[in-house]
């Protein structure tokens, strides 16, 4: 009898240390599953930056297009010179403007699947956010006064926007123009754009890095502004850093 309670023992612990075994085989396959995941999105996003460069430019000295004359009211016109704009393969092109020497406007066309009502179109989230990880960005920046980074990957049709917005809440100034016109205007810690809930952002803004990793405040004034099948986004970045702008500025300036 006691032959046979050693005997079951015995069973008992060679399969533990059967199951053992193949607890640690199947750790070590995940761990060589993951190192090859990440081995295939470093390469990936290595190629995808290759293309991103080879199909980016940086051009200055252009003229303002008709599309942008109509954007905004005619008077305004003269005080917008244009200084920057960042030609793509891959989306619309991306325009920077020095307005009236208050500050740096920046202009993004979105393409839209359908005429969606901005309403419905944007959802709105106070949510801290940075650049999606292993993917490519083309900068637009201020001598370390903040991050403007811009997606250099082919930006889809789009039928949702993800808006992350953190800063000063207390300061947080929301003008709706109308049903197509809608701005903000605080000081900004971080924001984002993204086009779903798995996409990576496309659109970051962060304050300037402290040395503990969290981000400045900077004053931001962002509007969406839509027309027919196209979200255009207007980025204003005054050129110092405090809230001294008109906060119905963009409303001023733009054609609602």
């Amino acid at each position: 009898m006691l032959w046979g309670i050693n005997r079951k023992t015995k069973n008992i612990h060679f399969q533990n240390e059967q199951n053992m075994s193949r607890r640690k085989i199947f750790l070590i396959l995940i761990l060589i599953c993951g190192v090859f995941f990440i081995i295939f999105r470093a390469i990936k996003a290595n190629k995808l930056n290759e293309e991103s460069m080879k199909n980016r430019q940086y051009c200055y000295n252009e003229k303002l297009n008709l599309e942008d004359s109509i954007l905004f009211k005619t008077q305004q016109i003269n005080k917008l010179k244009l200084y920057l704009v960042l030609k793509s393969s891959f989306r619309n092109d991306i325009r920077c403007y020095n307005y009236d020497n208050l500050g740096k406007l920046h202009l993004l066309k979105i393409d839209l699947a359908s005429d969606i009502p901005l309403d419905k179109l944007i959802s709105f989230r106070g949510v801290t956010t940075s650049e999606t990880t292993m993917h490519t960005y083309s900068k637009f920046s201020a001598g370390g006064k903040y991050d403007f980074l811009i997606l250099g990957e082919k930006t889809p049709t789009v039928d949702r926007v993800i808006f992350n917005l953190t800063g000063d809440n207390n300061q947080i100034k929301k003008k709706v123009y109308n049903k197509n016109f809608i701005g903000y205007y605080l000081p900004v810690s971080t924001f984002s754009l993204r086009y779903g809930e798995e996409a990576p952002n496309d659109v970051f803004f962060g304050g300037k890095e402290t040395f503990l990793g969290m981000r400045e405040t900077y004053p931001v004034m962002i509007s969406f502004y839509k027309r027919h099948k196209s979200l255009f986004v207007i980025i204003l970045l005054p050129t110092e850093n405090n809230m001294n702008l008109d906060e119905n500025l963009l409303g001023k300036i733009m054609n609602n």
